[in-house]
């Protein structure tokens, strides 16, 4: 046997400067496995304020990972530890921190125990490998909770957070790790008074706290179960050794906000006769100071204090004065009779406030400042396990009694309610068939504070994710897009002469999924859809084009010419458990989706030729029909031309490979189909997400490309042959920029070793790279 000291790795993002065209040999990967991880941290849920700001709350100096085997449990039935790790390198700013670790490779599932900010208590355990159990950590895992004392601002809580689900270590891969919440080991209590309460009528001098544990274990209770990794719902407290510790700090105006910070407790009871409690010293009508005791009541009843939750004592009314002395208040058997106040608890990883404004005094904040909902209402991220088509967004005040709060709203396409205290929810009225994007704003006021929301509905997209259960899965299509994007009269044509048909799906190994469409709604074009069935035997992976044309159906493509392609979609299946991370839109940061577009288990994504709306297969013999074809540029190309051929590769063999244009005229206008402004109806991209511009590779710090799902990652044509980028350069990826000289167009490259960086030599339109989609979270969709 032997005991673990740290491995160390760090998959670093590095800027370079390497030519489209070249294709380096690339490093092997040996016997280890990198994992790449997402951590979130919990959420704040007051504005920063005279202690600690948000960042410092969340300061993470050290992530250790323990890695303990999955299915050979000791006698009590803990997993057993295998291996440690230890982050260098920790990116991100806010609640997300992100890194990357390497393990030795083996043939083992695995649970991941992330702890922050607790290198120095695990270094003075001894774990073993295959002996020592997950329960040692757990009960082995204390710190000194007094050190937390708000005497000067402390930074540096330990946190615990382990993966939901099991890890496999068999392959050199990296791999991409489901996102692990944080629970800090502390509860945060704040106190504030209402601000009909001024200071002549009630002036807080000093805030007390008495009865706070000196110890605290990192692992939360209940830390051999996975089933709730964000919330705790009873203390976990060492007794041995443990003691009680009380600490008192001037009141402030505007109140005590994000500066106690406390170990667990007990709710007071026969058995817990030292509960944690707060005493406010006070004047009452300028009178002399009294003092007036605070206990932790939800509802009438004792509560215990548990991590990760923060406590406000949010004083409304004082009716007379409190206890004489200070003494009197720590025997007192209940609170003070003379003042009301309120008790809110809200769990820090339950939809974090981000979005906060605030004056000398009280706050407003909302859990997200902008919903995006599609075409026929479901909000973006909705899954049909859902059984609403409704958004609720969490509201937060200070003001008054937390309640007052009031929102309005200008458009009719939407509704709003006001669901109870905190909760806010957004519903459509109606399919939104314009053919383009709407919003509008929702406005919330607490007195003289006011927030915005933006309520967003999609008129369509390019691109259709599907997700599966029970085997099968549906989307829908509506039919105003191709009107609103292709500029054509659908509503002037005979809706029984419109047709539509799956061009091609794929037929590799392993992507057993049949699609069909069909054409429904009734009246005119613009209010009708197609409706999209995938049917799979289990795998749910796999991509098909659809297309909407005019004609009778015989010969579509490259046949009759009594059939005109009006327009044509992307549909790209998955398995219903996938995070997309599409739901919503944080306005404070971009992110990539999790993979290239169309990626899945057995295919490494589709090609897109730079400005181009449709997608090509990375073997054009592994789709069923066979009809991709490779076709030379000609003085037909218009953009029309283009947009009714939709399985045809364009190159030009009269200029060079890496300076050409799938259009009859170089350099033009293929360069405006995709733009930096705005989404574009080219843009092939879902709902929600957007072709990245220049800027947004300061983002892969954030998500790092993975560079197994680019092997191979270039498309183009050569000499009448297709060619694939060779084993050097792992991918090669569009960005939206206008092209800087001549034919080239703006793309990233991935290297061998994950480090991506902006390529400095020629790529031209005609060649097809990969598409990593970024949250659309400002573009409005628009020619």
């Amino acid at each position: 046997m032997k005991t673990w000291t740290i491995l160390i790795s760090l998959l670093l993002l590095i800027s370079c400067t390497s030519e489209t065209n070249i294709d380096p040999p690339g490093p092997e990967e040996g016997g280890d496995k990198n994992l790449t991880l997402k951590v979130l941290i919990p959420g704040t849920e007051t504005p920063e304020s005279y202690a600690l700001t948000e960042s410092q709350e969340n300061a993470i100096s050290t992530i250790d990972v323990l890695v303990f085997k999955k299915g050979v449990p000791d006698t009590q039935g803990n997993e057993i530890f295998l291996q440690r790790a230890t982050a260098t390198t920790i990116n991100g700013t806010g609640r997300e921190k992100t890194f990357t670790i390497t393990l030795a490779k083996q043939s083992e599932t695995v649970r991941l125990v992330i702890l922050a900010n607790a290198t120095t208590l695990i270094n003075g355990l001894t774990l073993t490998e295959g002996t020592t159990s997950k329960q040692y950590l757990i009960d082995n895992l204390i710190f000194n909770a007094e050190s937390f004392k708000p005497t000067t601002p402390v930074t540096g809580f330990p946190m615990w957070g382990q993966s939901a689900t099991l890890v496999d270590l068999s392959s050199s891969s990296t791999t991409q790790v489901p996102d692990i919440y944080l629970l800090r080991a502390t509860a945060g209590v704040d106190v504030i008074k209402s601000a009909s309460l001024s200071n002549d009528k009630f002036e807080i001098n000093k805030v007390y706290v008495y009865n706070a544990k000196q110890k605290g274990f990192i692992a939360p209770s209940g830390s051999l179960t996975i089933d709730d990794n964000t919330k705790v719902t009873s203390p976990n407290i060492p007794t041995t050794g443990q003691g009680n510790f009380n600490f008192n700090l001037p009141y402030v105006s505007g109140g005590i906000i994000r500066e106690m910070y406390i170990g667990e407790n007990s709710a007071k009871s026969a058995s817990n006769t030292t509960p944690t409690y707060i005493v406010l010293e006070a004047k009452y009508n300028k009178g002399a100071y009294t003092y007036y005791r605070l206990d932790f009541v939800k509802d009438g009843n004792y509560i215990s204090v548990l991590r990760n939750y923060k406590y406000v004592f949010n004083i409304l009314s004082v009716q007379g004065d409190g206890f004489t002395t200070i003494q009197e208040a720590e025997d007192a058997d209940a609170p003070s009779s003379g003042i009301v106040s309120e008790l809110t608890i809200d769990s820090e990883n339950n939809a974090p406030i981000h979005n906060i404004v605030y004056n000398n005094q009280h706050m407003l904040g909302v859990s997200i400042a902008e919903v995006l909902f599609d075409w026929n209402m479901p909000w973006i991220g909705k899954t049909s396990t859902d059984a609403n088509n409704y958004y609720d967004i969490r509201v937060l005040t200070t003001y008054g009694n937390g309640n007052d709060w009031i929102a309005a709203k200008a458009s009719s396409w939407f509704n709003i309610q006001k669901v109870d205290k905190n909760t806010l929810r957004i519903s459509m009225v109606g399919n939104n068939l314009t053919g383009s994007e709407r919003s509008g704003l929702v406005t919330i006021k607490a007195g003289d504070l006011t927030m915005t929301v933006n309520v967003r509905q999609s008129g369509g997209a390019n691109s259709y994710m599907v997700r599966f259960k029970n085997n099968t899965a549906t989307t829908k299509i509506p039919l105003s897009f191709a009107k609103v994007a292709s500029g054509s009269d659908l509503d002037g044509i005979d809706p029984n002469s419109l047709r539509t048909k799956i061009l091609w799906k794929e037929v590799t190994v392993g992507t057993p999924v049949d699609f069909k469409a069909e054409i429904k709604g009734t009246g005119n074009a613009s209010n009708r859809y197609i409706e999209v069935t995938a049917t799979s035997n289990g795998s749910y992976y796999g991509n098909a084009v659809v297309a909407l044309f005019v004609g009778n159906g015989i010969g579509m493509v490259g046949g009759s010419s009594s059939e005109t392609i009006l327009w044509s979609w992307h549909i790209w299946s998955m398995p219903e458990s996938v995070d997309t991370d599409i739901r919503f839109h944080d306005p404070n940061t971009n992110k990539f989706m999790y993979t290239v577009l169309g990626k899945h288990s057995n295919n490494n994504g589709l090609f897109y030729q730079w400005g181009r709306k449709d997608p090509f297969p990375r073997s054009y013999t592994n789709v069923s029909p066979h009809v991709i074809k490779i076709t030379e540029v000609s003085d037909l190309n218009t953009i029309d031309y283009v947009i009714q051929r939709p399985t045809t590769f364009f190159h030009n063999t009269t200029e060079n490979r890496y300076n050409s244009s799938w259009l009859a005229t170089p350099n033009a206008p293929e360069r405006d189909y995709w733009k930096t402004d705005i989404k574009t109806h080219y843009d092939p991209c879902p709902t929600g997400w957007r072709v990245p511009i220049r800027s947004d590779q300061d983002e892969w710090t954030l998500n790092p490309p993975t560079v197994s799902e680019l092997e191979n990652g270039r498309l183009s044509h050569l000499n009448g042959n297709w060619e694939q980028s060779g084993p050097g350069y792992k991918g090669f990826l569009w960005y939206v920029t206008s092209p800087e000289s001549g034919s080239n167009y703006p793309v990233w490259l991935v290297e061998s070793d994950g480090s991506i960086g902006r390529a400095a030599g020629s790529a031209s339109s005609t060649m097809g790279n990969s598409v990593r989609c970024i949250k659309d979270i400002e573009l409005v969709k628009g020619l």
